[in-house]
């Protein structure tokens, strides 16, 4: 009988741990219930709740694991071993324990919990751990991987007004507050403070509705008119390796040349337009210049380049800006991807995996990166234009899109998606372009080879969004902008600020538990 007893608080936080990593994971994308990653953030705040920090630190791995493990189906769907996807989550998983087991640190004296400037330090020192922790998994291991940060759960929710103050690190943080602030308010009515779950609950309400205060427009530069072509691509497998890229470019320019009639400013292409170099390659190069001199206005398009060094073949993922004149784009008008993909683009510690796995030799030709910012200089016949270029999984890294928006007027993230298949990534790194276009205060057009493919305006409408693995090429006419918004050009400062502020945070943390026992 005293087992059962002891088992029965663990099962219960067991559930709420998995419940809050389920929360999480409803609140991505294709479902898009932000509601839920509030909810799951709260759930997380109760499982951890008088826990010792080895048992805080379990229930939070459980939770991150549960999420990640949903949150990224299309680990599996790339690499094709189960494996991945759950070493993928246990990684991500450690940076949600090590969160939860500093919470239960935080929240640990008698006087955080009595509603007044000590809760708000609470809050406060709760929120920074957080937003610490995900900058920390978006550099570590081997770059990071900033998918599934809070804030871009919260891109449907009015605290994304808070985006072009902020970033994700404020918009999480302000997440974070609301979502323990609720459960500060539930806890308070259980255990019979009616003033403490009113000031809780006040505070969790106002969180939610003061940045909607915050405004999402400015006045346009300007206006284009472009052609968003999405000409879909075989799956992998249904074709010979040799024939995808080739079956790939013709579809990609035979949907180009549905939409010539309608005169679009600009075309714009995906990520492996031509996974063939047709700077090179005779056959892809004609396609693409006949589309080029067929359209007389610039093309933007991805391909690749291969090149040999110390004995080794390797290549670089470019975007390109190509003219009508027939001329091959010159170096300046190319930008190579900066941030390659590990174990998906290139293989780190290559002579070491090698001897773990063989499916690795799949990866045959490592991605090397690029030194430039993501952007490109186009040249109109009325007009110069800059472009923010960041290629696929960059859209997540908010250096690397900063970097290239704060100048531009225009956001375009090129894609290719195939890989992952009917997976849900291409649908969540949708979510996260919506959350650029509305944190830089520019117009962005995600592009793929299969989907998905759509326009999001700086004030976060979709104007319209394409399914997978389904041809859809159309010329839509997109504002233009160039003000310059806090959080594209503060980055390196709030990094900074962030990084102090979770160091002084967690401190507090590792302070509760050493000093003051669970009560």
């Amino acid at each position: 009988m005293k087992l059962i007893r002891g088992a029965l608080p663990f099962l219960f936080r067991l559930l709420l741990s998995v419940a809050a990593g389920v929360g999480l994971w409803a609140a991505g994308a294709p479902r898009s219930w932000w509601v839920c990653a509030l909810i799951g953030v709260a759930l997380l705040w109760f499982t951890v709740y008088r826990a010792t920090w080895p048992r805080a630190f379990f229930w939070g791995f459980v939770a991150g694991f549960v999420f990640f493990y949903l949150h990224c189906d299309w680990a599996v769907t790339a690499s094709g071993l189960l494996a991945a996807r759950v070493v993928l989550a246990g990684i991500e998983a450690v940076f949600i324990g090590v969160v939860t087991a500093l919470w239960a640190g935080i929240w640990r004296f008698r006087r955080v919990h009595h509603a007044g400037v000590m809760t708000l330090a609470a809050l406060g020192a709760s929120a920074l751990v957080w937003v610490g922790s995900e900058v920390l998994r978006s550099m570590l291991p081997f770059g990071g991987l900033p998918w599934g940060l809070l804030g871009y759960l919260l891109v449907d929710s009015p605290l994304v007004h808070l985006a072009p103050l902020g970033s994700t690190e404020l918009v999480g943080a302000a997440g974070v507050v609301c979502a323990i602030s609720g459960a500060l308010a539930v806890r308070n009515a259980v255990t019979i403070h009616p003033f403490r779950t009113l000031k809780a609950a006040v505070l969790c309400i106002a969180v939610v509705l003061i940045p909607l205060l915050v405004p999402l427009h400015a006045p346009a530069s300007g206006q284009l008119k472009v052609a968003v072509v999405q000409g879909n691509a075989p799956h992998l497998g249904s074709v010979p390796d040799s024939a995808w890229s080739t079956i790939t470019t013709e579809n990609q320019v035979q949907a180009a040349q549905s939409v010539l009639k309608e005169h679009p400013d600009l075309f714009v292409l995906p990520e492996s337009t031509s996974d063939y170099d047709y700077r090179v390659e005779q056959y892809p190069h004609d396609l693409i210049m006949g589309l080029a001199r067929d359209a007389g206005v610039p093309l933007l398009l991805g391909t690749q380049r291969y090149f040999t060094e110390h004995g080794r073949q390797l290549r670089t993922n470019d975007y390109v800006v190509q003219y009508p004149d027939g001329s091959l784009p010159a170096v300046e008008d190319t930008y190579s991807k900066q941030h390659p993909v590990p174990f998906g683009e290139y293989v780190p510690l290559r002579n070491v995996v090698e001897k773990l796995t063989a499916k690795i030799e799949e990866i045959s030709i490592d991605m090397v990166a690029g030194e430039k910012p993501a952007q490109l200089a186009v040249h109109l016949p009325d007009r110069d234009l800059k472009v923010a270029v960041p290629i696929c999984f960059e859209v997540a890294y908010s250096a690397i899109v900063s970097q290239g928006a704060a100048s531009s007027e225009l956001l375009v993230v090129p894609t290719s998606n195939v890989t992952f298949g009917y997976s849900s990534e291409a649908f969540e790194q949708f979510a996260i372009t919506k959350f650029r276009a509305i944190e830089n205060g520019r117009t962005a057009i995600q592009v793929s080879t299969m989907g998905t493919s759509g326009v999001v305006t700086p004030n976060g409408t979709v104007q319209y969004q394409t399914g997978l693995f389904e041809r859809d090429a159309r010329v839509v006419t997109v504002p233009l902008y160039r003000h310059v918004t806090p959080a594209a050009s503060s980055y390196q400062l709030r990094m900074v600020i962030v990084l102090m502020g979770s160091i002084a945070a967690s401190l507090w943390g590792i302070w509760g538990l050493c000093r003051s026992p669970a009560r």
